[in-house]
């Protein structure tokens, strides 16, 4: 399988608003995207997603990037 897996999101946004907790910032990200395996070699529960949050000021209001990786086992 030379096929990366593929992520989609609900929405390309989303706001939390400053002053935020890490916790509801977390739950904020963890949910709003479908990922799936194109040659279905790993079920889409079996999927690893993780982003990097690590830019995000919950102290400053401002715009931020928070970007997304899907892995599978192949």
């Amino acid at each position: 399988d030379n096929d990366p897996p593929s992520i989609s999101f609900d929405n390309g946004t989303i706001y939390v608003t400053e002053g935020t907790t890490e916790i509801a910032l977390k739950a904020a990200l963890d949910k709003g995207y479908t990922v799936w395996d194109k040659n279905d070699v790993t079920p889409a529960d079996q999927l690893k997603v993780s982003y990097d949050d690590s830019n995000v000021n919950l102290a400053k209001a401002d715009q931020y990037v928070v970007t997304y990786t899907v892995t599978d086992n192949a």
